[in-house]
Parts: structure tokens; sequence; C-alpha cells
């Protein structure tokens, strides 16, 4: 199940196009959402898209350095069409051409 939905979040990023363009790497599914790892942003090295039982999705971005963990920006009720628009806000990185 918790499989399933890492794909689905994938898919709705953009699937491989989605990596091809922003060189995502590292992904990985816990329960309800979806971790992967940005190599070519300067503040933001880590996202988690959780989808919640409100059927909307929560974005963390967040910057990893050794152990130290900071969060860099959180939404929360993003509709799937929202989750480009959002990464591309936060990363500066386009998802798609």
């Amino acid at each position: 199940m918790s499989t399933r939905i890492g794909k689905t979040i994938l898919d709705q990023l953009g699937g491989n196009k989605f990596t091809a363009m922003t060189g995502a790497k590292d992904f990985y599914t816990n329960g309800n959402s979806l971790n992967f790892r940005i190599p070519r942003s300067n503040t933001i090295t880590h996202v988690r898209i959780t989808l919640d039982p409100t059927d909307t999705y929560t974005m963390l971005f967040m910057k990893v350095y050794r152990r130290d963990v900071t969060n860099v920006a959180e939404h929360s009720g993003l509709f799937a069409d929202q989750l480009q628009p959002v990464f591309t806000k936060e990363t500066g990185l386009r998802t798609h051409l």
C-alpha cells in the first residue's frame, strides 16, 4: 500500500521527467509519504511529501547537513496540481520543459 502511494505522488510530480529535470534521487516511501534528495539546490537538500487524511498533501523542504536537519519551508493543504508549482517556488528547479 505505501509503495503505491509513493509511486502516485511521484507520478503527480511528473515521474521520470521530474527526476531528469531536477536530479532527484534516493526515493523512498514511509507509510503515506514520499521522501527524496535533490542535489541541485543550494538551500534545500531533501523533500518529504505526505498524503494527509483529508486527501491533500503536505510538502516539507529540509536542509540536511551531516546530522543537522533544518526545516526550510512547509506547505499544507495542497492538491495534486499544486505540487509542481510549490516545488519550483521553493527550490528554483523546474519540473518540466
